[in-house]
């Protein structure tokens, strides 16, 4: 049996990929599309991962906001 490890990366309270373990370290799986930079990068540790995810999260641009229409 194949035991799989994975973990959600968050920035700013929203999970934006996982990691999921390997051999020596973890991998990187985008599951937003700012975060595709990260996508396939092996981490060392969890926490090296989530340092990533925020320092990116400090460049990409945030996502439109939805405008509701007057009535």
């Amino acid at each position: 049996m194949v035991r799989s490890e994975a973990f959600t990366i968050e920035v700013a309270g929203e999970a934006v990929g996982i990691v999921v373990a390997q051999k020596r370290g973890f991998r990187f799986y985008a599951s937003d599309s700012r975060y595709q930079h990260l996508e396939g990068q092996d981490f060392r540790t969890v926490p090296d991962a989530e340092r990533a995810a925020r320092d990116l999260g400090r460049t990409v641009a945030s996502p439109p906001k939805a405008v509701g229409i007057a009535s």
